[in-house]
């Protein structure tokens, strides 16, 4: 009976660590507390712009959620979150539709979107 349980818990474990999915967001490089980032949207379309931040416990902060129309000049402007570790934008267009999204400092980062797309960007000092 111990031995039935021992490895019914290794086959829980084992299901578990397979089901786990990966990271879906794309690791673009890093973004400098120091100054302000901007981001902007390109491409005709209206795009949908979720920015989260992750904490060095792990946690998930919401910080802000937008909708950015990629037909007229739109360059946003922020700062990274004194608390936060990364920052993960998720990017949403309409079905059928794809844009450009911008984002960065001095250096540009250019991803392309189409339907659901995450990027992942760490804290500089």
């Amino acid at each position: 009976m111990k031995r039935f349980i021992y490895v019914l818990a290794s086959l829980v474990l084992a299901a578990t660590v397979v089901a786990v999915r990966p990271a879906k967001a794309d690791y673009l490089g890093t973004i400098s507390r120091s100054g302000p980032y901007t981001f902007e949207v390109q491409g005709g379309t209206k795009m949908s712009v979720t920015i989260l931040s992750v904490t060095s416990k792990g946690r998930l902060d919401v910080e802000e959620v937008l909708l950015l129309d990629g037909n007229t000049v739109n360059v946003q402007s922020r700062t990274f979150p004194r608390n936060a570790d990364r920052l993960i934008f998720k990017l949403d267009t309409p079905p059928n539709n794809s844009g450009i999204f911008k984002v960065g400092q001095t250096q540009k980062f250019e991803v392309p979107v189409t339907g659901h797309t995450e990027v992942l960007f760490d804290a500089a000092p």
